[in-house]
């Protein structure tokens, strides 16, 4: 007989107090029902007879039709019919019929297992408290066991909307939002799993595979379940190369090339929101952000939320004296109800905005430019992105952002959460010609891989500095394109820094790269991007040149990728064009 073994997953369990919106789906047959009825008033009878339907299917179709109001009865002398309201005749001829809805509070009971940091909704399964796996470890009654180690961080959990998207899977529930003060998590439970050969029993019923994989490796390598030559391979979850991809319309009006152009879609920014600004920039510094009060001062008087998130000050030790400077700025100029700059550094080397636009929805920003300190006479280049999947994926990236540390406020997170929801849950627009997605990171790594392995014609490298990645990240991928299939290969950086300083590396570079790779200094330039053979485009906050982009941070860059007829072409003319 073989012998079981008791395995303790730790995983958080949690509440959200949710605002629903619950409401009627209808089906194609009561959309029909409708149609018959919007055409004759009939009986039961005679619309059994008339659709061919069994007389269950009908009633019970009109009796959530004349819920919904849309049928009404027809009573004469010895007949009792129903026809089509005319609430019923406006909506009869939709494409389908609409969401009928009414707000209704919820209580959503999940786990996250801090293994995978997958989510499941509690039910089916065994949680055991921290407190009683104590005492059932000191009082042996556990003889055989194991405690699998968290290996999950806690700031990389899943976000409310991931939370929601999984528990909620009634089509006819949409999350609107949830009471922070009401909704609560803890880390002290352990999911109770019996191991016996190579069965578990135990694991929650929407179980995937990357999450039955990891318990597998897990037992396997403790030898609890007997090794198997088709070993799960084990793959971080968080490690995705890229966010979903859309397809969006965009132009060439969409991206800013240049200081000027920058300078104005800022400007353009807080001219146009209505109630909300976010900007995530690398860098504060003092006289460049007060010569942004003037645009704080119109947002504000108008009623925006101005949010503010960066990561070091003018230079790492002036961090919290720029910070208080700043702060003295807008006390000074009354503007701290409307502005709020964070008190703490995000860890990243990103710049973002997401905005509404005069009402009319969101969008978001991606690109190189400090946003809070600079002076706009550098070459920069970003991109405006108005696809609400994008804008919302750009939500979510800022709230993983200031997660950490602990101190942070909690409400700015919840305002993210919150419009990252409402932003999912808008319906599909229009479809354009570019495709589009974000990237993080070291996902930028596989965009380099993607240009050595599939570029046709020319490889583009625009960056800020030239450093030590420069000849690993860069120039060895695109010389292996250059010298296999004869493409036309250019780097452009503005200034050397870091081991890569000095006429002696450079001329080293040049010797070796330079039969294959055309290295050239752009001065004034901070722009960061990648291009190749004419459609496609990697914007980005990522010094290609200089930094390593698989430097452990998951979210230290980010950028999108764009792929449209011409959009790369245009790109290199307009940035060449600017001295």
């Amino acid at each position: 007989m073989t012998d079981s073994c008791i395995v303790l997953l730790p995983v958080y369990r949690g509440m959200l107090s949710c605002t629903i919106d619950k409401g009627v789906q209808w089906s194609d047959i009561e959309h029909l029902t409708l149609y018959g009825f919007a055409t004759h008033d009939f009986t039961i009878d005679e619309f059994q007879e008339y659709s061919g339907l069994p007389r269950p299917i009908i009633s019970e179709c009109i009796t959530r039709l004349m819920y919904a109001g849309w049928v009404e009865v027809v009573e004469t002398e010895g007949r009792i019919a129903f026809k089509a309201s005319p609430r019923g005749l406006a909506v009869v001829e939709s494409d389908s019929l609409p969401f009928i809805s009414k707000e209704i509070k919820k209580n959503l009971y999940y786990i996250i297992d801090k293994l995978s940091g997958s989510v499941f909704p509690i039910g089916n399964i065994t949680l055991v408290s921290e407190l009683k796996v104590i005492k059932l470890l000191k009082s042996k009654i556990i003889e055989n066991s194991q405690i699998i180690p968290a290996t999950f961080s806690p700031v990389d959990l899943p976000g409310i909307y991931e939370i929601t998207n999984t528990i909620l899977t009634n089509p006819s529930e949409k999350f609107i939002g949830y009471d922070s003060v009401k909704s609560w998590r803890n880390s002290n439970n352990y999911l109770k799993l019996t191991v016996t050969g190579d069965e578990i029993e135990g694991l929650p019923n929407t179980s995937g595979p990357l999450f039955k994989g990891l318990i597998d490796n897990h037992m396997r390598s403790f030898a609890i379940m007997p090794r198997s030559k088709d070993k799960f391979k084990l793959t971080n979850p968080l490690a995705k190369k890229e966010w979903s991809k859309q397809n969006i319309k965009i132009n060439n009006d969409d991206l800013f090339i240049g200081g000027a152009s920058n300078k104005s879609l800022l400007e353009s920014v807080f001219s146009g929101a209505r109630s909300r600004i976010i900007i995530h920039s690398t860098f504060i510094c003092i006289d460049k952000f007060e010569e942004k009060i003037p645009l704080f001062k119109g947002a504000v008087k108008r009623g925006v939320d101005v949010s503010l998130l960066w990561d070091m000050g003018e230079d790492d030790s002036g961090a919290g004296r720029t910070l208080r400077k700043c702060r003295e700025l807008l006390e000074k100029n009354h503007l701290t109800r409307g502005v709020s700059l964070h008190s703490a550094p995000t860890k990243s080397h990103a710049k973002l905005i997401v905005a509404d636009d005069r009402g009319k929805g969101y969008f978001a920003v991606v690109g190189s430019c400090n946003w809070l300190c600079s002076g706009f006479r550098r070459l920069e280049v970003s991109v405006r992105l108005r696809h609400p999947c994008l804008v919302a994926d750009c939500v979510s990236m800022m709230e993983q952002l200031i997660r950490r540390p602990k101190a942070r406020r909690r409400l700015l997170r919840e305002q993210l959460e919150q419009l990252e929801c409402k932003l999912r849950a808008m319906p599909e627009i229009e479809k354009g010609n570019c495709s589009a997605y974000m990237i993080s990171s070291a996902s930028h790594e596989f965009q380099i891989c993607e240009a050595r392995d599939n570029a046709q014609n020319y490889i583009f490298v625009a960056s800020d500095r030239l450093g030590g990645a420069a000849e690993t990240q860069i120039l060895v991928a695109t010389d292996s394109a250059a010298r296999s299939r004869k493409v036309d290969v250019t780097v452009c950086y503005r200034a050397q820094s870091g081991p890569a300083k000095g006429d002696k590396i450079l001329n080293a570079l040049t010797e070796k790269y330079g039969g294959t790779v055309q290295i050239e200094q752009k001065s004034g330039s901070h722009a960061k991007f990648l291009c190749w053979d004419s459609d496609n485009i990697v914007i980005t906050s990522l010094n290609w040149l200089s930094k390593d982009a698989d430097d452990g941070n998951r979210l230290g860059e980010i950028g999108v990728v764009l792929n449209a007829p011409g959009l790369a072409d245009y790109l290199i003319e307009q940035y060449l064009a600017i001295s």
